[in-house]
């Protein structure tokens, strides 16, 4: 029989289980594994991430499951921050005006009340999208935010400004995806959802490398603006 072999991410269940092929612990090895099935069997066997790497891999490709919770849980709180839907300026003009409010800037004018002087991204103060029709399909599918286009992959922009892709780990079809920084992002997503997510990633970047080290965030939560400091770690998901 033939074998598929899949990346599954260590978990306290298989941590400590021998690998089928040197006998190490998988969890000694790395923070993933290889999981290999026989087909027409439910007979399973674990290899650690070295010995599993020199199989051939076969994984199965993020499928949308249309559950729609991605469209409702759109206002998030996050630390001191409460944030909405990541929206690029070209982007706000699908949406309410009164919806619509400043997400990032950069640089500083004024010395009594200091504030940014250039937004870069705005956002959408609403916990569910406009767009989502009762059978959780979207009404502007083709022209969806790059965001909604990049999702299940969440943007963490890190302590010193850099930005990693992840899985949302919330996403139901995305579940048994392994949810580290480590996986090839390609055996598991199309090439619409990595590019989506590169240019959300790479749109940033150039704004954050304009900004002189002045990066400020508006909170929803309290309409204003506030600083962002070396500290702070922000992930964004559709």
């Amino acid at each position: 029989m033939s074998l598929v072999v899949e990346l599954v991410k260590v978990t306290p269940r298989n941590r400590n289980f021998p690998c089928r092929e040197c006998g190490r612990k998988v969890g000694d090895v790395a923070d993933q594994a290889y999981a290999t099935t026989k087909y027409g069997s439910k007979k399973s066997a674990t290899y650690c991430y070295e010995c599993g790497k020199t199989k051939e891999v076969t994984t199965k490709k993020f499928e949308c499951l249309q559950c729609g919770s991605c469209c409702r849980n759109l206002r998030v709180n996050m630390g001191e921050w409460t944030l909405g839907l990541f929206l690029l300026p070209d982007e706000t003009k699908f949406f309410p005006e009164d919806k619509i409010f400043p997400m990032w800037a950069i640089g500083l004018k004024g010395r009594s009340r200091p504030r940014p002087e250039t937004i870069g991204v705005f956002q959408l103060d609403s916990a569910t999208c406009i767009h989502m029709t009762e059978k959780n399909t979207c009404r502007i599918y083709d022209k969806r935010p790059v965001i909604c286009h990049a999702h299940p992959l969440s943007l963490t922009i890190e302590q010193d400004r850099t930005i990693n892709a992840s899985v949302n780990a919330s996403c139901k079809g995305a579940r048994k995806i392994p949810s580290n920084t480590h996986i090839k992002l390609s055996d598991y997503f199309s090439d619409d959802i990595i590019k989506a997510s590169a240019a959300a990633s790479a749109y940033l970047q150039r704004m954050f490398h304009e900004s002189a080290g002045l990066i400020w965030l508006f909170d929803l939560r309290s309409h204003k603006w506030k600083r962002v400091t070396e500290t702070t770690v922000i992930q964004l998901k559709a």
